[in-house]
Parts: structure tokens; C-alpha cells; sequence
């Protein structure tokens, strides 16, 4: 009888979800880590797949690339997120509900649609490209290869920092901020010392995020990567290539990203706890009127890049109106077809 009353729907609920939870999370992990350690032929535990990765450069290079990516990828993505998220906060500006509303909805998007529009607007033969290559008389190569991928990255994951530091933001208690002002602290000084360490555990939350995101992207690099190849395009060309698979060895390469997520996950929460604090908004801070140079420069700031975010949907919406001949050459006219 008492084992009938505990057993109550949250109960079931509970271990329905723990079930769904074993069979599709802690069972594939477990089948990746048996596959990236058995032999196929003889069955016995091998450690070749991963000193096949770890011996030959071709291989190994690719997890450089994408740790090069990522990691330049979220400092960008944070430099952006960073300064909106206090601009939106503190100053006051036209529209800011709708630009909040931006912001997320540009980061809903799948990285795909962001490539795919990039390239209409910055490949060889994109629309800004073909601008600039009239004007200036030069011939650009377009947006592939690094550079590419990091712009389209980063732009695609600062909205992930700008709603946590948000987030963290409306908790702050002004009167600190406040405070440092009247002992004659500069706005920037107030930031760096004041604001910048409160909303830090919020901000390196953000950033593992991006940095999850960011390194497990396959489509990006795979659309505008061309030659610069990262480590998920090499772990998809091992499962699906064209030539040749080897799945046990595709399987090695999900472990050694499991390694280092784990990895990156307890260096996040070990340096969060040092910038640990317990906040309680008692003056939350508030948006004030800005005035002169700082005006104009929120405002070009926030509007510009919150157009920037949007542009690949903007861009997606117009090319989708377009009339096509022959499936792939625009004619310049509209059409609903």
C-alpha cells in the first residue's frame, strides 16, 4: 500500500524519461566507445583508431582547425555579445523590444540558412562581392576558408552571449555601479572592474555554448570551409565519404569530442566558481538618455549590428521572391513560383 502511494504520475513521468534518456543518450555513447576500441575482425580491444588520428598530420591538423575556428569564433562572438547586451541595458534606445526580438530570432535560425545566405552575398559571384569588385577594381575571392567560417560564426553566435549577460544584468544592483562612480571611476573603468566581474559566470556560461556550437557545426565549414577542413567534416567524411568508411574509426574521433567537451565543461565550471557571486537587484540598473558621441555611437553600434544578424534571413526572404531560369541564373524579376 505505501509503495502504491509514492508511486505517483511524477514518479512514472520520471522514469519514463530516465528510459528515454538511456536508450538515446547513454546507449549510442556507450556503442561509440565499444566500436572506437574493438577490431572489427578480431573482435579484441585495440587502441589503433586513435593512433592512426594522433600519427598522421592530415587528420590531426583538422582539430586544430576547428579549436583555431571556435576559439576566435567565441572571443569575436563575446567582444559582440558583451558590449550589446550593457549598451540595450544602459542606454536608451528606440525600438530595443523589437531589437531583443531580433537578436533571438537571428540566432534561432539553423547555421545552414546563415552559410547558405553568406554566400549569396559574399561568394565569387555574390551581390556585395560583385559591388565591390566594380567599384574598387578588384577581384575578390569571396568569403570560403577561415576568415568565412569565423564571420559566419560569430555573428550567428553572439546573440547566445548577449541573452545570458541580459540575463545576468537585470540582477545587478546599480548602486555598486553607482558607487564606483562617485570615487571617480571612468564608464570603461566601471565596466572592467565592476560589471564585467559580476556577470562573469553568466558570460563563461554563454561561452561554452558558443564553443559547444561552434566546434560541433558541420555546416558551415562543409558549404565555405573548401580547403580549410575542421574536425566534424572529417567525422562526417568517415561515416558518409565517398570513397571509403570506416566507422569504428569515426567512432574514435566522437570519443576524443566527448574527451574534450567533458573537458571544456569542468574548466567552465571550476573557473565560474571563482566569480561566484550572490546578487539581489534592490536598484536594478536602469536605461538613461544618452547625449552627444555616445548617442550616435549606441545607436550605429546596436542598429548595425543587430542589421547584420538579421541580414542572412533578410537576404534568404528577398532571394526566395526571385525568378529563376533554368533553376539557377536570377532573370532580375519576382516571381511566386
Amino acid at each position: 500500500m505505501n509503495i502504491a502511494k509514492k508511486f505517483n504520475l511524477w514518479m512514472g513521468i520520471a522514469l519514463l524519461i530516465l528510459c528515454f534518456f538511456i536508450i538515446f543518450v547513454v546507449y549510442p555513447l556507450i556503442l561509440i566507445l565499444y566500436k572506437s576500441v574493438i577490431d572489427p575482425e578480431s573482435s579484441k580491444l585495440t587502441l589503433d583508431y586513435f593512433t592512426k588520428f594522433f600519427a598522421r598530420k592530415y587528420y590531426w591538423s583538422t582539430l586544430v582547425n576547428s579549436f583555431y575556428v571556435t576559439v576566435c569564433s567565441t572571443i569575436i562572438a563575446s567582444v559582440i555579445g558583451l558590449p550589446m547586451a550593457y549598451v540595450l541595458r544602459s542606454v536608451k534606445i528606440p525600438g530595443s523590444k523589437y531589437l531583443n526580438i531580433l537578436i533571438v530570432i537571428s540566432y534561432l535560425s539553423p547555421p545552414f540558412i546563415g552559410a547558405y545566405a553568406w554566400i549569396q552575398l559574399l561568394g565569387r559571384n555574390g551581390f556585395v562581392t560583385q559591388i565591390i569588385n566594380s567599384i574598387f577594381g578588384v577581384k575578390l575571392d569571396g568569403i570560403y576558408g577561415f576568415a568565412g567560417i569565423v564571420l559566419v560564426f560569430a555573428l550567428q553566435s553572439f546573440p547566445l552571449i548577449y541573452m545570458y549577460v541580459s540575463g545576468a544584468l537585470k540582477n545587478l544592483d546599480n548602486s555598486l555601479n553607482e558607487a564606483a562612480e562617485s570615487l571617480g571611476l571612468t564608464a570603461f573603468q566601471r565596466v572592467r572592474q565592476i560589471i564585467l566581474p559580476l556577470v562573469m559566470p553568466s558570460l563563461l556560461a554563454g561561452s561554452l555554448l558558443v564553443f559547444m556550437r561552434v566546434f560541433s557545426d558541420f555546416g558551415t565549414p562543409m558549404l565555405i570551409g573548401e580547403g580549410f577542413k575542421t574536425f566534424p567534416v572529417l567525422i562526417y567524411t568517415q561515416f558518409m565519404g565517398e570513397v571509403s568508411t570506416d566507422d569504428h574509426f569515426a567512432a574514435s574521433l566522437c570519443v576524443i569530442v566527448i574527451v574534450i567537451t567533458l573537458l571544456l565543461f569542468f574548466l567552465q565550471r571550476y573557473i565560474a566558481g571563482h566569480y561566484s557571486y550572490s546578487m539581489t537587484a534592490l536598484k536594478p540598473m536602469e536605461a538613461v538618455e544618452a547625449k552627444g558621441s555616445k548617442k550616435i555611437f549606441a545607436y550605429l553600434f546596436v542598429y548595425g549590428v543587430t542589421f547584420l544578424a538579421m541580414l542572412p534571413q533578410l537576404t534568404v526572404i528577398f532571394t526566395s521572391f526571385l525568378e529563376v531560369s533554368g533553376g539557377a541564373v536570377y532573370t532580375g524579376n519576382f516571381s511566386l513560383q
